[in-house]
């Protein structure tokens, strides 16, 4: 049995706009690394994870912008489909 699904895209334009502005200030965010020179010799000279974290944040970024891009085109799409029902139909 289906249902009725309602899509607000004014609601969903926002949303997308709260995801982008996450994204962006998640991709600003810097991760400290430490200074080679000052461990050298040390065991934790050669750790990889603020470089690993770095790159799994980076993805975090990317992909909230990738839904907020989608999400926005969704809209727009919404709002095409519902004025171009609504031209056929005749209404206002």
């Amino acid at each position: 049995m289906g249902e009725i699904i309602e899509v607000d895209p004014a609601r969903l334009r926002a949303m997308a706009r709260r995801a982008a502005a996450a994204g962006s200030a998640i991709a600003g965010l810097s991760w400290p690394r430490p200074d080679p020179d000052q461990l050298r010799g040390s065991a934790l000279s050669g750790i990889t994870a603020p470089d690993l974290m770095a790159q799994r944040v980076a993805h975090v970024a990317a992909d909230l912008r990738g839904w907020a891009e989608t999400a926005r085109r969704s809209a727009d799409t919404f709002d095409h489909a519902d004025t171009s029902a609504a031209d056929r139909l005749g209404l206002p």
